[in-house]
């Protein structure tokens, strides 16, 4: 159905580059009807492009609206449909983790069939919903105090945070293994103390967010922005920050060293002590 879509574009857009192309011809065939042409009064004239152009052009114009028209329609109604299946797979994770927690104990003594059903919930969630509520999502296993360190209830290992939008979020004292925080916006925000150890930042928006004491060992950083930010205290031993912007940020020395892989970071000389 859309390579269908794509060729009508197609042939439509290649019809009208020809009739325009025709049109400023300075001696355009007769039978375009462009341009100066003379009448023979004995005969009847055969009908020319223009003349069916000047037939065609209102029934073309009213159908090219009304397709538009629906397509309009259609895509309002489709981000309609999608931001409701996305509301109902929120309120679904909300309402089956908040049993979880009441009922089944996930807090102290949780069973393997509370964790297993606990995170099969949060991967359901964070794979089909938009980068908001994703950070809604997080945002409720931290305050359920299900990702708190030492260890945390709930491993998120492998969990899809892509496009995570948790701007000015606190997340203190959690702990995160493994997820993908691809081309999330992590900005003003405070991870003083988190662990988030092998996550994946490419991509990444952190700058200005508070990094005291936080652990971030054998993550990605590739082409991530950490900018106007204390570096200092961060622990960044085997990570990978190629093409990372840390322009504006404070960072020591030995901290460089211990980075895996540092090509083409962006940096201010004097912002390294």
């Amino acid at each position: 159905m859309k390579f269908i879509r794509i060729l009508l574009i197609v042939i439509i857009v290649s019809l009208i580059g020809l009739i325009f192309f025709l049109a400023i011809q300075t001696n355009p065939p007769s039978w375009t009807g462009f341009g100066e042409s003379e009448k023979d009064d004995a005969k009847e004239a055969a009908k020319t492009l223009w003349d069916w152009l000047d037939l065609m052009i209102i029934p073309i114009a009213l159908a090219l609206i009304g397709w538009l028209w629906g397509q309009i329609e259609k895509a309002k109604t489709m981000k309609s449909e999608d931001e409701r299946s996305k509301n109902e797979t929120l309120e679904s994770f909300l309402k089956v983790m908040t049993e979880l927690i009441i009922t089944n104990n996930l807090h102290n003594g949780p069973t393997p069939q509370t964790i297993a059903i606990s995170r099969a919930r949060i991967n359901i969630a964070l794979s089909n919903l938009d980068g908001e509520r994703k950070g809604q999502v997080l945002q409720f296993l931290y305050e359920a105090n299900l990702i708190e360190k030492n260890p945390p209830k709930l491993s998120l290992v492998g969990s899809n945070l892509k496009n995570i939008l948790i701007d000015e979020i606190k997340l203190g004292e959690s702990e995160i293994r493994g997820a993908y925080f691809n081309n999330s916006s992590i900005q003003n925000a405070n991870l003083n103390g988190v662990h988030m150890i092998a996550c994946d930042f490419t991509g990444a928006n952190l700058s200005k967010t508070l990094v005291k004491n936080a652990d971030f060992s054998y993550s990605i950083f590739l082409k991530a922005k950490l900018r106007h930010m204390d570096l200092t205290t961060a622990n960044f031993e085997g990570c990978d920050l190629s093409n990372a912007d840390l322009r504006g940020s404070t960072i020591l020395k030995q901290q460089l060293d211990n980075i895996l892989n540092k090509n083409n970071v962006k940096f201010s000389k004097r912002r390294v002590k």
